[in-house]
């Protein structure tokens, strides 16, 4: 019989870009990978009555459950009928933090991999 993966929550702080229409209506979702898999996709979501929920300029922080996946090294956004301007996303899970620097326009998805170093980035997919 195969075992479920342990649950974690995992702090999501998103920053949206500061650029002429990057901010972003809707869900976001967002997968988080790890050296034991993947945590499924998981959904972002800030309701607020008349404005966009990813603000342009703005910093968000939303917490989610999800499988556990070990050391974080890469994540996944994914949005819907419309385009987005993320730069970094910071995940942290039981007090570890990854940094993942988005800096583009996502339009349907993109992958990122944790920054090792200062301005170090790799979106190429996993």
């Amino acid at each position: 019989m195969a075992s479920k993966k342990k649950k974690v929550q995992y702090d999501v702080v998103i920053e949206t870009m500061n650029t002429s229409g990057a901010g972003y209506e809707g869900s976001i979702f967002l997968t988080v990978f790890g050296k034991d898999g993947s945590s499924g996709e998981l959904t972002l979501s800030k309701v607020k009555w008349f404005r966009e929920d990813f603000t342009q300029g703005g910093s968000e922080t939303i917490s989610v459950e999800g499988a556990d996946v070990g050391d974080l090294y890469a994540i996944r956004l994914r949005v819907q009928n419309d385009q987005w301007k993320p730069g970094m996303v910071k995940v942290t899970k039981q007090n570890v933090a990854g940094y993942f620097p988005c800096y583009q326009w996502v339009t349907t998805d993109i992958t990122v991999r944790e920054a090792k170093g200062k301005g170090e980035s790799d979106s190429n997919s996993i």
